[in-house]
Parts: C-alpha cells; structure tokens; sequence
C-alpha cells in the first residue's frame, strides 16, 4: 500500500466518477424509473368512500420506516425507505461480478404506508454518511484511506444526490473514503404535498464481493425545525453493507434484512435467485401483514394453485393454521431481487422481549418452496 500520494493525487487516482465512470459502472439495483416520481398515487371512489392505491417507483429498494398495522394514520411525517428510527443495521446481499453496488436512499416527508398523510409545514434537514466498521461493540468511523489491491487506486465508497423536488442536483458522486464525512446541509422538503429527496449510496465492487462486510455507509438524516413541524419529525439513521451473496442455479431464497435486535414496526425480507418459476412467500399472521403497496404494484404477478393470476389483497392465500402466504411468480431474467415489506398486525402482541428477536423473525417471515418452470 503506498503511503505517499498527496490528496490531490489520491482523488485524481481512484474518483471513477464523471463522464468515464457513468459509462461503465453497472446498475445492479433494480431497474429504475425516474427518480422525479418517487410515488404514484390514484384515487379511486368506490360505493361512497374513496380507496387510495399506492404504488412505489422503484430505486433499488423500498423498504418502510414505520408502518402502522391498523391503518390509522401515526402521523410521521419525517421517513425513508431505508433510515429507521432507531438507527438500522442492514446488510444487501449482491451477485457481485466486481462492479460497484449502487442503493438508493430517500428522505421523504409524509409517512411511508400513508403518502397523503403528509407534512403541512417544510422540513429542513442536514444529511451525512461516513465510512464505518464494527470493531465488536459498535460501529466506528475508518480514519484510514482505502485501497484496491493494486495498493493505488482508492476504494470508492461514494454517495450523490440524485432527486430533489424542489432544485436542480448536479449527479457528482462524492468518495467518503478518506474523509470525516461528507453532508449536505440545509436540504428542504416543502410542505403542502408529498415530497421526496432521493440519494445513491456507492460500494467498492471489492468489497461487494466478500463473503462477510468488512465495511459499511453509516447515513442520517437530522431535521432542523422538528419543532416547527405538526407531527412526528426525529432523527433517522441506517448502516448499510454489501455482501457476495450466492450464485443460485434456477433458485430462490429469502432473508429478513434487519440485521441487529431493535423493535421496530417493519420488517423486510429480502428475496433474490435466478430462473423462473414460483416461489411461496409466507409470514404468520398473527404477527405480520404484508404490504400493500407490494400487492398492488403491477410489476409483482400472483397466482393461485391453479395458475389463476390473482391481484392485491385476493393474492393472500392461506398458508395453514395461523399463517397466510402470496405464491409469486420469478424470472430473474426481468427481475432477481425483491424487497418486501411486513409489518405488525397488533401494537403490543409482537415485542422484543417476547424471544421473537431477528431470528425469531426469520421463522416468521419465509421464502421458500421454489418450483422451477422447468
């Protein structure tokens, strides 16, 4: 490893950014829609009361916050697809060939499962992401500045802001290898309707390679005027790593993503593979639901045992004794990564201390009993 670049060199060394690097950088999220709607939203009318429809354009991932199983609105208006409060720890298994691994973040001002229920007053908030490690205890932040293996180019851990609905972004992915951190200050998420700003967070293509993460993105949103703000505005965080997941010949598999112990209200499960077929997502019900915004996107296809293709809530199936399951159909040549959502179906019949901590909530939440098409 050389010791003697200056800065200056290190950045011109490793910045694979620019002209060259969006070239050649492969997307391996899944594929994305315009970042500048985030959300459609359709309002239909039916028998004298109005059933909103909610669909998610996807940015790679579209993980909840908070969702309130009962439906009644919570009233946080401060969330993201990925950054919870309490601080999350997720890690995102790739089929890594040595390309970089790009996730999406966004800081949206209404809450999740509830995008009209949203903040009537602007938010300003601050965003930061470092380069952090688990040193046994905690995650810590690297002082060190990392190299590939040829000891010269600088590893990129990057991020860039990619949407923002009330100014122009300018799309610069800059690397927090080297650095304290890197933030964006002063962000605004007017109030008066459903905002989203959306932020890339890159990943060396060599550490999305290994078979455990070594290091991770620690990023949190911190808003400015919660005070000023009629509902529920707190910090929100996520430490993310990338992992080599396995190479699956015409297989599917599923894993609940939230890698430490806290309570949260939502879970995902992360459902990755190749080949074509169906594959049964199962969860107990007497603890979990699963979204509706994954029932209702057009992009996920049901069917019954019969082949019948079935839509939204008529997907849920029976799974046995208190367990409900959706049979979903997979071809990893459109798709290979899934991200659902599940979340509690009672306020205090699903806590922590009830023994059913992470992996209590893999027996709970199943993907399984792949059949190939073949």
């Amino acid at each position: 490893m050389k010791t003697d670049h200056t800065k200056s060199d290190q950045i011109t060394n490793k910045i694979r950014s620019g002209s060259d690097k969006k070239h050649t950088r492969k997307k391996k999220t899944r594929k994305e829609m315009s970042w500048i709607t985030s959300w459609l939203l359709i309002a239909m009318f039916m028998t004298g009361f109005s059933v909103l429809i909610v669909r998610s354009a996807y940015l790679g991932y579209s993980e909840v916050k908070r969702v309130v199983s009962t439906r009644e609105v919570s009233h946080v208006v401060f969330s993201s697809n990925v950054m919870k409060a309490p601080e999350a720890a997720k890690n995102i298994y790739v089929a890594s060939d040595g390309e970089d691994y790009e996730v999406a973040i966004t800081v949206c001002n209404f809450e999740q499962m509830f995008m009209a229920d949203y903040a009537k007053e602007q938010i300003i908030y601050d965003l930061t992401a470092e380069l952090v490690q688990f040193d046994g205890t905690g995650y810590v932040s690297v002082g060190e500045t990392l190299y590939r293996e040829d000891g010269k180019t600088i590893k990129m851990f990057g991020i860039r802001q990619t949407g923002d609905n009330n100014q122009s972004v300018t799309n610069n992915t800059q690397n927090i290898n080297g650095v304290s951190s890197i933030s964006f200050n002063g962000q605004k998420l007017p109030g008066g309707g459903a905002m989203t700003d959306t932020f890339m967070l890159v990943f060396d293509g060599e550490e999305a390679q290994k078979e455990i993460s070594e290091y991770f993105i620690r990023v949190t949103a911190t808003p400015k005027n919660s005070n000023e703000v009629n509902g529920t505005v707190q910090e929100i965080g996520a430490v993310i790593g990338v992992s080599k997941g396995k190479t699956y010949a015409a297989s599917w598999k599923g894993i609940v993503t939230e890698t430490d112990e806290s309570d949260y209200d939502a879970y995902n499960l992360q459902v990755t593979g190749s080949g074509s077929g169906i594959i049964d997502i199962s969860w107990n019900s007497n603890y979990f639901a699963i979204s509706d915004m994954f029932l209702m996107d057009t992009e996920n296809h049901f069917v019954a045992a019969n082949g019948t293709e079935l839509e939204g809530n008529a997907a849920i199936l029976s799974g046995g004794t208190g367990w409900s399951k959706v049979r979903l159909k997979v071809d990893s040549a459109n798709q290979d990564n899934y991200e659902i959502q599940f979340f509690k179906t009672q306020g205090d019949a699903y806590k922590s201390d009830s023994g059913y901590q992470q992996s209590g909530i893999s027996a709970l939440i199943k993907a399984d009993n792949y059949r190939s098409d073949n």
